[in-house]
């Protein structure tokens, strides 16, 4: 009889935090971690938020590599991770050219997740088209991306979705119990929480249109907006000429991000486009109300646990504005929040991506759309959870 050993997993990524995506992957790390197998994480840039992250990747007993791009070849120590390596994971389109030349130098499989549904820059272009069609695998954290690749490339069978979960010790370590209404002087007035870049995706330009048209409406509202980005002084310089900068707080990116989250009265998200929009989900475990943009990537999972906008449409976001006055309002779209929000746990995303490395390992069955990505999100018996872990 043939014993199956837990195989033994490279992630190569860009950075430990900043984003949806960063999110994503320690998450991922920290249930395959729990379930036996061998993580290594390398990293190639630090960004706010990566010590942190990688002192709790190590704690739970994952390999973890801050390296310059150029030396990943050169040094002994990664050569030899890459050669005990069975998966090579690579994480956002720009490491692709990367999980190319190290699956061919090494011999390894590998897979590929992709989180955005869009390519903006002609250089990205060309890395998906050189790329993809040599993965062993690519999954998509939405239908949305899939059906974009599958446009890209002929090997469509090799996309499977896999919807994202939280962690609840990613959760748990960015909060720091922070009075978020004594730090910015708010005193009991209620408060929207932007949590996105300040970058054209997210559409924040024509979202403070939309707060200007509805000032006297929201008189008592402050606005936080937590992220940085190129755009922050095109949107101080409108809130400004809007006459809103007393009302409107630019905090920066915040590692505690969910102090914030916890203490909102309202969280919105206006993006044009979205991958999947991680923010919409860490803010439906906290139970809060959402508005957000009627755009594919989001619709396709949201339901209707928010109040879905047309993306760049100015008044119909003051529209909703206005109707997230009203307390009860705010209410029943929290309750919804938080019920959707339990068809998302971590130890599922795991679960499905576990079956992906067990396929194109040749230990696994083949797989179906079903077998990955629940069309209904609550499909199938309840798996077996790790130890140590919880559901929300």
């Amino acid at each position: 009889m043939t014993v199956l050993t837990k195989p033994h997993i490279l992630h190569l990524t860009g950075c430990l935090a900043g984003g949806g995506a960063e999110t994503i992957l320690r998450s991922l790390c920290r249930d395959q971690r729990a379930q036996g197998y061998l993580v290594t994480v390398i990293y190639f840039y630090e960004t706010r938020g990566s010590k942190a992250a990688r002192a709790d990747l190590r704690q739970i007993g994952c390999c973890v590599y801050q390296i310059n791009p150029l030396m990943l070849l050169i040094r002994s120590d990664l050569r030899q991770q890459l050669m005990q390596a069975d998966i090579l994971h690579t994480h956002l389109l720009n490491l692709e050219i990367y999980g190319l030349i190290l699956s061919g130098l090494f011999k390894k499989k590998w897979i590929a997740s992709r989180y955005l549904p869009l390519i903006t820059r002609r250089r990205r272009q060309l890395i998906n088209r050189l790329t993809l069609h040599k993965a062993d695998a690519v999954i998509c954290i939405s239908r949305t991306i899939k059906n974009f690749l599958t446009d890209q490339m002929p090997a469509a069978d090799k996309c499977h979705v896999v919807y994202p979960g939280l962690h609840p010790q990613e959760m748990i370590r960015r909060q720091q119990g922070m009075d978020v209404r004594a730090v910015y002087r708010l005193g009991t007035n209620p408060f929207a929480l932007i949590p996105a870049r300040l970058v054209e995706q997210k559409g924040l330009l024509s979202f403070l249109e939309a707060i200007a048209s509805v000032e006297t409406d929201l008189k008592n509202w402050y606005f936080i907006f937590a992220g940085s980005g190129p755009l922050r002084e095109s949107l101080q310089a409108r809130a400004q000429r809007a006459g809103l900068n007393d009302r409107i707080i630019f905090a920066n990116y915040r590692e505690n991000i969910f102090d914030f989250m916890q203490q909102a009265d309202l969280i919105i998200l206006p993006s044009l486009w979205e991958g999947f929009g991680m923010a919409l989900l860490e803010a439906m475990h906290f139970g809060k109300p959402i508005i957000t943009t009627d755009i594919p990537a989001v619709r396709e999972w949201i339901g209707s646990a928010a109040l879905l906008v047309p993306a760049g449409n100015t008044a119909r976001m003051a529209e909703a504005l206005k109707k997230m006055i009203n307390p009860d309002r705010r209410l029943e779209l929290a309750l919804r929040s938080r019920q959707r929000a339990a068809n998302f746990p971590s130890w599922r995303t795991a679960q499905q991506v576990t079956g992906i490395y067990e396929h194109i390992l040749g230990q696994g069955p083949t797989l179906s759309e079903d077998a990955v990505c629940s069309k209904n999100l609550n499909i199938g018996s309840k798996p077996q959870i790790p130890s140590g872990h919880c559901l929300f």
